[in-house]
């Protein structure tokens, strides 16, 4: 807000005050013509004096923001700043005292309000725009800092080339303690200059250095700025025409090269230096030096490998350059030629995490890379609730570390609308559940009745923090009944004991006792763990497919070498030339393409080549029966671990119905799960003795999806049959 000033008849206090008040009224503020002031009359910021020529005599001042006008003339005034000085700097701290009512008050000049105007004789600082009619003019010669402002003959000068300038110098702020005439880089890690010394490449490769102009102390200005370019002075005993380098000892020059050799300049006399330092644009000593080659001198004939003369594809005449994974491409079908190396171009190893026991040592054994966090095996539907069973448990054991969002399980449950089930995440020991969850590791109890649907349903038990898993440490998941059920609540899994026994399975009846293997899955929140195990032309789609052999003998969460393509040797009583198959006996292969999927072909009795490019194989996943308990049954969920085509027959039972739909939906919510993929459900109508036909369904699936087979009647006896998956 701009200044303004006002003239005006002494006026008096309407009450007393003390030595400190700041609100306080005047009787009125009257012009000289009798009538009274504005709030458009007031500048912002006035002065005025209490008791003039008297012992309480006292400057004060206020801003215009602060007084009010009332309507019966009196004034009123707020923040008053009280008791300024008689005297420079004209702030607080001067004579102030108390007034009583009737006291004399005049806004008058004050050496407060002289101190606001400029003053030709004593540096000035503008806060607002100063308009000019006329052009200033100065004799005091050309600008010479960055602050100040240049003549129309310095600016001519510039454009047309005739001004010089000898030196580029910079404000900068000390790291260390600097005197004048010291060589400096700026430390980007500071933001401050600190000495050179060529002992440490980092203070004088690629660094932007300069001279001191002047003193400095650690955290304060160097004085007279930093001098980057130009002619520098106050150095001594310098060689006139010698190079300049900087010195092994800190903050030196010398004329013969430090431990790291970059250049400073060159002496034009015994205390005068051009300065004209390397920055990070410049060669360094060293690669200069390393341009002149190894073998010979860079000539027409002997030129540097450039970007053109590498390429990440397979190409004549160039320079294999590896892939973000380390990769290298080469030609699918090796050159069989003169150089017997071109034929050895890649072996297919990589390591891996053992999820199981492998002998892949005395003969490698085909595997298949799954999650650790799910156990997918099924064999039929176990129960608990009843016979004072109240909790089951699945022993898990990630390989890389993770968090973990939900726990879910499919079952059925009984009509107990007061039973609950809680998942918690706890540590083992002596083999079993420790009984102690660990951090974070307690979901919330979900009624039966609520959690539930009847049939197969697909339920969630989310953690409200994710609790965290660390790899290699043995976890059980335990899901607790609050109290025994009406009848069975059911649960697919697999018997604990049967091939693959890395998972292990324990209910609850008061102790621990081995019992089956639930099919329990752990969402991953953050991260994900996955290890190999044997692959099973017989088992179930996750082990059923082949990813690598495994040719070592190794413990559970060993780390393994696997062969994913090329040349795996090991065996014994192969038959050269023959194709070769997953067996129905885990980890094991066999010439019956009857059995699983196409793993690689014998190239001699001990051996066999793993095609780079395998077809993809149509794995066969069996029969689901979906439960009759109810209705809304439903299966487990499928995981699938590949895109690809799903093919089924659906059914629905003999006992009623006469309808088979399918719905494929993006997303499916169903009870308080909320699972990806499609969802394949039989709806049963109400007539009743009409045997119903398979329909065929195919579904498109995408990589994380799962399918669930459902049926929405109560009718039992619905089947899904022939699952068939070809990946894609």
């Amino acid at each position: 807000m701009s200044r303004k000033y006002i003239q005006a008849k002494k006026t008096t206090l309407s009450y007393s005050i003390s030595d400190s008040e700041t609100a306080m009224r005047l009787d009125r503020l009257l012009k000289l013509n009798g009538t009274s002031f504005t709030a458009s009359d007031i500048g912002s910021f006035m002065t005025f004096t209490f008791d003039p020529g008297t012992a309480k005599e006292e400057i004060c001042s206020i801003t215009s923001a602060n007084v009010t006008f009332n309507a019966d003339g009196t004034v009123e005034l707020v923040n008053v700043v009280r008791g300024l000085k008689d005297s420079d700097d004209y702030l607080t701290g001067g004579f102030a005292s108390d007034h009583g009512a009737g006291a004399v008050v005049v806004f008058s000049n004050n050496p407060q309000l002289y101190n606001q105007l400029a003053n030709k004789f004593n540096p000035n600082t503008f806060s607002e725009i100063q308009t000019f009619t006329l052009l200033p003019t100065t004799p005091a010669g050309n600008a010479t800092d960055n602050s100040q402002f240049i003549t129309y003959g310095q600016a001519l000068s510039l454009l047309t080339g005739s001004a010089t300038v000898n030196r580029i110098v910079v404000a900068g702020t000390a790291g260390t303690t600097i005197t004048i005439g010291q060589c400096l880089f700026f430390d980007v890690a500071t933001g401050r200059w600190a000495l050179t010394n060529a002992t440490i490449a980092g203070t004088v490769n690629g660094t932007l250095k300069g001279i001191a102009q002047g003193a400095g102390t650690n955290g304060n200005p160097v004085t007279n700025g930093v001098l980057i370019v130009g002619l520098a002075g106050n150095q001594t005993g310098r060689t006139p025409g010698a190079v300049q380098f900087f010195s092994d000892t800190p903050g030196a020059l010398s004329e013969a090269p430090g431990t790291v050799e970059v250049t400073a300049g060159q002496a034009q006399t015994a205390t005068d230096v051009v300065f004209f330092p390397s920055f990070n644009q410049q060669l360094t000593e060293d690669q200069q030096d390393a341009l002149t080659g190894s073998f010979n001198a860079p000539a027409d004939n002997n030129r540097y490998v450039t970007e053109l003369d590498v390429a990440t594809l397979a190409t004549a005449n160039r320079i294999a350059r590896r892939l973000a994974t380390g990769a290298i491409t080469v030609p699918v079908t090796p050159i069989n030629d003169s150089d017997a190396v071109s034929k050895v171009y890649a072996d297919g190893t990589t390591t891996l995490v053992a999820g199981e026991a492998f002998t892949g040592a005395t003969t490698p054994q085909p595997v298949k890379l799954i999650s650790d966090l799910i156990q997918p095996f099924i064999d039929t539907n176990y129960g608990i609730g009843t016979s004072s069973i109240t909790r089951v448990a699945l022993r898990i054991i990630p390989r890389s570390n993770c968090t973990i969002g939900s726990v879910v399980m499919a079952y059925t449950y009984p009509t107990d609308p007061t039973v609950t089930i809680t998942a918690t995440i706890q540590t083992e020991s002596g083999g079993l559940p420790s009984g102690t969850a660990i951090a974070n590791g307690t979901s919330s109890a979900l009624q039966l009745n609520t959690a539930a649907s009847s049939g197969f349903s697909y339920v969630n038990y989310p953690f409200a923090t994710p609790p965290s898993l660390v790899a290699g440490t043995t976890y059980w998941v335990v899901m607790t009944l609050s109290s025994t059920t009406s009848g069975q609540v059911l649960i697919p899994g697999i018997a604990s004991g049967s091939t693959y026994a890395s998972f292990q399975g324990r209910t609850w009846n008061g102790s621990w006792s081995t019992s089956f293997m639930p099919a329990i899955e752990l969402i991953s929140a953050t991260g994900e763990s996955s290890s190999l195990w044997r692959s099973d032309g017989n088992g179930i789609f996750q082990t059923n497919g082949f990813d690598a052999f495994v040719t070592q003998t190794v413990s559970a969460g060993a780390s393994v070498n696997v062969r994913s393509f090329g040349d795996v040797p090991g065996f014994t009583g192969l038959d050269a030339g023959a194709d070769y198959y997953l067996s129905n006996t885990i980890g094991t292969i066999t010439r019956n393409r009857n059995e699983g999927g196409h793993v690689g072909r014998a190239t001699s009795a001990t051996q066999i080549i793993i095609p780079r490019m395998r077809t993809k194989d149509v794995f066969f996943i069996g029969s689901l029966p979906i439960a009759s308990v109810g209705s809304a049954q439903m299966t487990a969920p499928i995981l699938f671990l590949e895109d690809g085509i799903l093919s089924l027959n659906i059914k629905p039972g003999t006992s009623g119905g006469n309808t088979i739909t399918t719905v494929l939906a993006s997303s499916r919510t169903y009870a308080n799960a909320t699972y990806p993929g499609p969802l394949i459900k039989a709806i049963i109508g109400a007539t009743t003795g009409i045997t119903m036909q398979e329909m065929p369904v195919t579904v498109t699936i995408k990589k994380g999806e799962r399918v669930c087979i459902y049926n929405q009647s109560s009718a039992g006896g619905t089947t899904a049959s022939n699952l068939t998956f070809t990946p894609i």
